[in-house]
């Protein structure tokens, strides 16, 4: 049992032998302590410089030495489960370069946009306008729904068509573009990519439609057209002048974008409208239109009201009574010009097939092989050690002991220096 006595002894002689250590004794061995101090201090100096010639060979191996793979392995067209299976095994030097510079995006990528539901539905079929079209009859006043609501629902089938033609050709466009790829992507980079490109694509469309319908609204505005269903000016057949309509104290000559309440009357010459849910009478058919939305047609009551202001043919035409529309998807009190600057589309499916890019990349992949690497570098590090240990510190040491001697020699060449004695001389 070690006791601290025992300890501190052991600690004691450690620390004498490290300072009476000597590699370079002298022969006889001397007892001069100036030249023991030479030697001691050459030991020490052999040590540092040894240990620093052992290790900086060993630390420029490891990291300062460019690691070249031992091989480079080749593999020629690869399956997607193989890809797969080399990916997991080398993440870091898998590289797949494929046989064609650039894949159609149309071999493995589907939009499919989903319109929203007014646009397939009764209300903008032509059986529909053509019934509106037989109630707008020239007693109905200027402001009475029943005379605009033909333009309006036609307007809304425009906007309907005119987004479908827009969506359709811009995934042609995009069908017919081509995706560059000269290395194989990761699934995960190649889905992210994919996935922004599609979103810019939608993004640009929006824009573009926005860009023209604006353009469309600020030139009618600008040139001043007259409506013929004196929407926005109001002509006077005996002084043959044009005055401008005003809605709430907007007036339309200053603003297109004045617009009020839709209402029907039950009779022409009655001034208690009847307010139709969700639609605006405004300057333009258009702009009445975008201000309004469309809850009237997913209430009953309020379709039942605008049906009842309607006269039916009996005879003849065959008519379809129109149902309310269902609330599914989106809410119903969103504003037509929020609907028109989505396109008319409440959403967007895409489907992006990976086997299918795969496919048609049809990869060439290599790898290299390190697992080994470790093993190569212990051995040249053990055979750097060994030349250094049998060839260079025996050098090292021959160098240390010859400036040593010469530093002795020198010691012992040097006069004797006699310390004066001083004397107390007493009085």
């Amino acid at each position: 049992m070690n006791t601290p006595t025992q300890r501190s002894g052991f600690c004691n002689n450690c620390i004498h032998f490290l300072h009476n250590y000597n590699l370079f004794p002298s022969a006889p061995a001397s007892t001069n302590r100036n030249e023991l101090f030479v030697q001691q201090l050459s030991t020490v100096i052999y040590i540092l410089l040894s240990i620093c010639v052992l290790t900086l060979p060993c630390v420029y191996i490891l990291y300062c030495v460019d690691k070249e793979p031992l091989y480079l392995q080749t593999i020629g067209s690869v399956r997607l489960n193989q890809y797969y299976q080399l990916q997991s095994e080398f993440p870091t030097s898998l590289r797949c370069k494929c046989s064609k510079s650039s894949i159609a995006y149309k071999s493995f990528v589907e939009m499919e946009p989903r319109f929203h539901e007014i646009c397939t539905s009764y209300f903008v079929k032509e059986d529909w306008i053509e019934i509106l079209a037989m109630n707008s009859n020239a007693n109905l006043v200027d402001n009475d729904f029943r005379k605009t609501a033909p333009q309006t629902f036609q307007a809304l089938q425009m906007f309907c068509a005119w987004s479908k033609t827009v969506v359709v050709h811009q995934i042609e466009q995009m069908n017919a573009n081509e995706y560059s790829t000269a290395e194989i992507s990761s699934p995960a980079d190649f889905r992210i990519d994919i996935a922004v490109k599609l979103d810019r694509l939608r993004l640009s469309t929006k824009a573009n439609f926005q860009l023209s319908l604006d353009m469309i609204r600020k030139t009618t505005h600008i040139n001043g057209l007259f409506s013929a269903l004196k929407t926005n000016y109001a002509l006077n057949n005996k002084s043959v002048t044009i005055t401008p309509q005003s809605y709430g104290g907007c007036d339309c000559s200053l603003s297109p974008h004045c617009t009020q309440q839709a209402s029907i009357y039950a009779h022409p010459y009655l001034t208690q409208p009847v307010n139709i849910l969700g639609f605006y009478h405004g300057c333009t058919i258009i702009e009445g239109l975008l201000r309004s939305d469309l809850r009237c047609l997913y209430n009953h009551r309020c379709l039942d009201l605008l049906l009842s202001g309607l006269a039916f043919p009996t005879k003849g035409v065959h008519v379809k009574f129109p149902t309310p529309l269902t609330w599914i998807r989106s809410p119903n009190n969103v504003s037509v010009e929020t609907l028109v600057d989505a396109l008319m589309v409440e959403s967007w499916y895409s489907t992006i097939s990976y086997a299918n890019y795969f496919e048609q990349c049809n990869p060439t992949c290599s790898y290299e092989k390190m697992e080994n690497r470790w093993k190569y570098e212990t051995i040249g590090i053990i055979f750097i050690v060994s030349l250094i240990i049998g060839s260079i510190l025996p050098v090292l040491k021959l160098i240390i002991s010859i400036i040593t001697n010469l530093i002795l020699f020198c010691i012992r060449r040097a006069p004797n220096q006699v310390a004066p004695v001083m004397t107390n001389i007493h009085t």
